[in-house]
C-alpha cells in the first residue's frame, strides 16, 4: 500500500503503534514470569492470532520463489526480534520502567547508521538534531543510573542491546516489506524470534507452563496490544 492510498496520514499509525508499544511495560511489571517466556508468548500467541488472516495461497508461492537472500534476511530479522524481547524485557528486572522505555530512544541512532552504510539513505538536518537530542537524554538516563546502582546500568545496557536488536530487525525487514504483504513477513519474524526463545527457555531449564492466570491473560495482552497494534502495524508502515 503506498502513502497516497492510506485511510490516514502516515503519522497517525506512527501514533497508534507508539502508544501500544507502551503498554508493554506496564503489562511486562504486572507479571512474574521470566523476560523469555514473556517475549516468547507473546510472540507464538501473536502468530496463533494471525493464522485465520493469512493469505494461503500467495504465502505458499511467494516462499517457493523466494531467493536464498530473502530467506537470510527473513530469519536474521526473525532471530534478532527474538534477541530484543529476550534483552529488552530482561531490563526491566534491573532498571526502572522510565530507564528501559525512554533508553529505546536510541533504536533511530542505530538505524539511520545502518540505513546509510547499507542502503545509502541519508536524513535531514532535522532528523540528525532530534537523534542527538535522544542520544543526550539516553547518556543522561545511564548516568543517573550509575549512581543507583550497577544493577540498574546492568538493566539499562539490556536495554541498550534490546535497542540494537530490534534496529537489525528493522533494517532487515525494510527490504522484505517491499516485496510482501506485512502480514505475511510479521507472521514468519514472530514465528521464528519466537522459536528462538522457546529453544533459549529449553536450553536454560526455564518452565514453559507453570503460572498463574493472571500470567496468561498478560502474555495475550502482549500479544493482542504492542504486537499487533504496535509492531505489526510498524512493519505495515515499512512499505
Amino acid at each position: 500500500m503506498n502513502k497516497s492510498t492510506l485511510p490516514l496520514p502516515p503519522p497517525v499509525f506512527l501514533l497508534i503503534g507508539v502508544v501500544a508499544v507502551s503498554f508493554s511495560s506496564i503489562l511486562i511489571k504486572w507479571s512474574e514470569a521470566p523476560a523469555s517466556i514473556l517475549g516468547m508468548y507473546r510472540l507464538l500467541f501473536t502468530v496463533l492470532l494471525f493464522l485465520p488472516f493469512l493469505p494461503w495461497r500467495e504465502m505458499k508461492i511467494l516462499f517457493k520463489n523466494s531467493t536464498l537472500k530473502e530467506w537470510l534476511m527473513l530469519a536474521v530479522s526473525g532471530v534478532f526480534l527474538g534477541l530484543h524481547f529476550l534483552f529488552w524485557m530482561e531490563s526491566f528486572s534491573h532498571t526502572t520502567v522510565a530507564s528501559a522505555m525512554i533508553l529505546t530512544a536510541l533504536e533511530p541512532v542505530f538505524v539511520v547508521i545502518g540505513a546509510y552504510f547499507l542502503f545509502k539513505e541519508k536524513t535531514s538536518k532535522v532528523g540528525i538534531i532530534s537523534i542527538l537530542i535522544a542520544v543526550s537524554g539516553s547518556v543522561i538516563i545511564a548516568s543517573g543510573d550509575i549512581g543507583v546502582s550497577k544493577t540498574a546500568l546492568y538493566g539499562d545496557l539490556l536495554s541498550v542491546l534490546g535497542t540494537v536488536a530490534v534496529s537489525v530487525h528493522m533494517l532487515a525487514g525494510q527490504e522484505l516489506c517491499r516485496k510482501m504483504p506485512s502480514i505475511i513477513y510479521s507472521f514468519a519474524v514472530f514465528l521464528i524470534g519466537g522459536l528462538v526463545l522457546f529453544v533459549y527457555n529449553i536450553c536454560t531449564n526455564v518452565s514453559l507452563i507453570q503460572y498463574d492466570i493472571k500470567d496468561w491473560w498478560i502474555f495475550l495482552l502482549l500479544a493482542l496490544i504492542p504486537n499487533i497494534f504496535g509492531h505489526a502495524l510498524f512493519n505495515w508502515l515499512l512499505k
